[in-house]
């Protein structure tokens, strides 16, 4: 399915890039910085409104399919979902999202082998936000649920392979495959520990209530040391780190990050006690 995915996507980019390929044999250097952003401006005003289509995608089928169970479920109302949908997912975005976009930006594609032409690489990029837009547009109105990274890392794709396909990271591609066939079956194999964990201690206790209670602080624990260490640790935190090297012995360190992080899960988790909490449940 990933694999099928991909050439559809890579399908895509080639017909939305076929005409770099032809501008790319008459590119010429031109003189400074301001006359390149005078001739090639109109890129970026494309790429902003580009990346907006590709973000109403993102909404439409990828945010959906995450939110789909719990509407669903009726755990959450559309608008419920709607709303933490926008807080989270730009959240997400701006504590979580540089290491993935730091690999989508130049992880795919080798930016050396544009260093003569950078405008062709504008181009590629533009094209594989509307190739990626225009295939979860499709997808959305199908009702058809599809990855969003399978889109934008098949779009890169069929850039790479149309404009230069020397500049295509094929180890960096097949590490990204390799992991969508293995991330499922080792998400699978957690899911159902934490599901047989929750069954034989709380569900098919006689004290199903309270063992809940009890043991709702460590599964909260649990989530959120995920979430704070990957905030913590996998973003570039330039800021972070001039800091350290601006104030040696002024701390800097990742500890103090975690502190805020770990008091809002304690918050989070005596809220329990609450006599609301016990009524909602």
């Amino acid at each position: 399915m990933a694999a099928a995915s991909c050439r559809h996507f890579s399908l895509v980019a080639l017909l939305v890039l076929s005409p770099v390929a032809a501008h790319m044999e008459v590119s010429a250097q031109l003189g400074n910085v301001s006359d390149y952003q005078d001739n090639y401006a109109w890129i970026l005003a494309l790429g902003i409104i580009a990346g907006f289509f590709m973000s109403w995608g993102i909404g439409a089928n990828d945010v959906a399919s995450s939110f789909a169970t719990s509407v669903g479920s009726k755990a959450l109302t559309l608008r419920q979902a709607v709303a933490i949908a926008t807080v989270c997912e730009f959240v997400g975005c701006v504590s979580m999202g540089a290491s993935v976009t730091n690999t989508v930006r130049s992880g795919f594609i080798d930016e050396r082998y544009f260093k003569n032409n950078p405008e062709v690489l504008q181009l590629g990029m533009l094209a594989s936000l509307l190739g990626a837009g225009l295939w979860l547009a499709l997808c959305s109105s199908l009702g058809t649920p599809v990855s969003t990274t399978h889109s934008i890392i098949g779009s890169l794709v069929g850039v790479s392979l149309v404009a230069n396909p020397q500049s295509l990271n094929t180890t960096k591609l097949g590490l990204v495959v390799m992991s969508w066939l293995t991330f499922p079956l080792l998400s699978g194999i957690i899911g159902a520990c934490v599901f047989l964990f929750v069954r034989t201690t709380i569900l098919r206790s006689p004290h199903a209530v309270s063992r809940g209670y009890k043991l709702f602080p460590l599964l909260l624990l649990f989530t959120n040391l995920i979430f704070c260490m990957y905030v913590v640790f996998k973003n570039k935190q330039v800021e972070l780190k001039t800091f350290r090297t601006e104030n040696p012995r002024g701390g800097g360190g990742r500890g103090p990050w975690l502190c805020p992080l770990f008091h809002r899960d304690c918050i989070c988790s005596h809220l329990q006690d609450h006599p609301a909490f016990h009524r909602s449940c």
